[in-house]
C-alpha cells in the first residue's frame, strides 16, 4: 500500500486515545518524542516505496531453514511449576491465571 510520499499525521490525540485504550498515559515529553520518531519512520517507509522491486521474484523465506532437532529429555515437575505459578498469582480461575483486560475493543 503506497501513500506516493504523503506523511501520515500522527497527532497528540490519536496518541493519547491510542495509548489510553491500553491503559498508558504517556507524559508530554513521551508524546512529542514519538511523533518525532514516527516521522522519521515515515520518511524511511517513503524511501523503501521508492525501491523499484518490478523484476524482483517474491521469497517464501528469508532465511535458510534447517529442521530443529529437539532434545530427548522429558520436562519433569510440570505439575509442581504450575502450582507454584497459580500460588504466585493474584487472580485465578481454577487451573488458569485470570489477567485484566488491557485492550479496549471499540466495534
Amino acid at each position: 500500500m503506497k501513500n506516493n510520499d504523503k506523511n501520515i499525521l500522527l497527532t497528540d490525540e490519536k496518541i493519547n486515545d491510542l495509548a489510553h485504550k491500553i491503559m498508558l498515559n504517556p507524559s508530554k515529553e513521551a508524546i512529542e518524542l514519538l511523533k518525532k520518531d514516527f516521522i522519521e519512520l515515515n520518511k524511511m517507509m517513503n524511501l523503501i516505496e521508492k525501491i523499484d522491486v518490478s523484476n524482483i521474484e517474491p521469497l517464501s523465506r528469508i532465511e535458510n531453514y534447517e529442521e530443529l532437532q529437539l532434545r530427548d529429555d522429558i520436562a519433569e515437575n510440570q505439575q509442581k511449576n504450575k502450582n507454584i505459578i497459580l500460588e504466585n498469582a493474584t487472580e485465578k480461575t481454577s487451573d488458569f491465571i485470570t489477567l485484566t483486560k488491557v485492550i479496549k475493543n471499540d466495534k
